[in-house]
């Protein structure tokens, strides 16, 4: 019991301590159909994430713009071909392709 309700607190704990990001990156997708999804880079620091909730905010219209969007971080990165996870809070302004 006592190790079921320490699970309990961690996995409690650790969905809570999600952090707030501000990205300014590029829109692209990833993956082939039917598992693609949208990702932006982030320009400073070259990560990728994978975007939780594009239609949401009707991202998927915006591929290939430079965007910067404020996110709450849901997942780190695994490693190769798993990015980051983050989900859309909002959409600052949208840049013309370069």
């Amino acid at each position: 019991m006592k190790i079921f309700m320490s699970a309990l607190l961690l996995s409690i704990l650790g969905c809570s301590q999600s952090s707030v990001l501000t990205i300014k990156g590029r829109l692209t997708v990833a993956g082939y159909a039917p598992h693609s999804y949208l990702t932006i880079k982030d320009a400073t620091t070259h990560r990728t994430y994978k975007i939780k909730n594009a239609s949401s905010f009707d991202l998927m219209h915006k591929q290939k713009k430079v965007v910067t969007i404020k996110g709450k971080l849901q997942q780190n990165a695994i490693g190769p071909g798993f990015p980051a996870v983050v989900e859309v809070l909002k959409v600052y302004d949208t840049n013309t392709t370069n």
